[in-house]
């Protein structure tokens, strides 16, 4: 326990909880342990012995079950269960743009969520073939062309109507560091010329608190630990590249 006082104590963003194995339970050396450290790579990992839970003065969604926890990243003191990192991250993302318009004295606002299924290329080729076709010899040159575009599938997400108001500086959290979010919020609160009308589009990946590149050493860990979960983190990081939010708001 009093290691966590220790200024060269760092809580890892992953963090795991067990139950304590025999191992620990009967090693002399980790009499009164509350956990350990796990290094994988470029990844460390603290194991959180679940009983012992409480000591470290965290907070875990949904609940302190058994599993694999990442930081949230608005608030180091809270872990979210990897298998639904994402899709809490996503509604709290949701959840903070309506908030930013109420606080901003919107009269109206729209989220609306987009999902960019595949990129637009295109290509062409020539070639040559030669055959028979009815008894007689032939060859030919193809020109093969072939392209595809971008397929988006749009869902609503969110909507409201306010009476509207001036304008109180919103506490941002997750969408903090996004520019687009910083400039409305700036030219909103700039009274000689406050925006009225404003349609912004926001990449989820933006402000996602994993990135591809530590999806893909959250995976290695995973792999090497031999932890089985309902979810490839790398994959859905990938997917979170093609993901926006189309935000319009009014005032």
């Amino acid at each position: 326990r009093e290691d966590l006082e220790s200024p060269d104590f760092l809580m890892s963003k992953l963090v795991r909880i067990i139950e304590i194995d025999k191992k620990h339970a009967e090693s002399e050396v980790c009499c009164g342990s509350i956990g350990y450290l796990s290094i994988f790579k470029d990844i460390q990992i603290v194991n959180v012995f679940r009983d012992k839970a409480n000591d470290f003065g965290l907070s875990f969604y949904p609940d302190i079950d058994l599993g694999m926890y990442y930081i949230d990243p608005s608030d180091r003191n809270h872990y979210i269960a990897l298998d639904e990192y994402f899709q809490y991250i996503k509604r709290a993302r949701l959840s903070e743009l309506q908030k930013i318009a109420q606080d901003l004295g919107a009269t109206h606002f729209k989220v609306t969520y987009r999902e960019q299924e595949s990129a637009s290329s295109s290509k062409s080729a020539k070639g040559k073939t030669s055959g028979k076709a009815m008894g007689n010899s032939f060859n030919m040159e193809v020109d093969c062309n072939q392209s595809q575009s971008v397929n988006s599938s749009f869902r609503f997400a969110a909507e409201n109507v306010f009476p509207g108001h001036a304008p109180v500086l919103p506490k941002l959290c997750y969408l903090k560091n996004d520019p687009l979010i910083q400039s409305l919020v700036e030219m909103r609160m700039d009274s000689a010329s406050p925006t009225k009308h404003q349609v912004l589009t926001l990449q989820l990946s933006n402000t996602s608190g994993i990135k591809e590149k530590d999806a893909v050493k959250i995976d290695a860990a995973l792999k090497t630990m031999k932890v089985c979960g309902n979810i490839n983190m790398t994959n859905e990081a990938k997917s979170e590249a093609h993901q926006f939010f189309e935000y319009e708001i009014d005032f």
